[in-house]
């Protein structure tokens, strides 16, 4: 991608056999090192609650 010079693809880190089928997306939350856990917590319980609403699962 353009928008990642340098960083490889899957298949250049040796992860040969992964893959996505259309239409699925894969989606995380990152952090900076040492959150935490108390934040890790109630940001895990947030993207929980919210990712299975139904609106945003026909959304995404």
């Amino acid at each position: 991608m353009d928008s990642l010079p340098g960083v490889p693809t899957v298949a250049e880190v040796h992860l040969k056999g992964l893959e996505t089928i259309p239409p699925y997306t894969y989606f995380g939350l990152a952090g900076p090192a040492n959150l935490p856990p108390p934040i890790v917590a109630q940001l895990n319980d947030a993207f929980t609650r919210i990712s299975a609403m139904p609106d945003v699962v026909k959304r995404l």
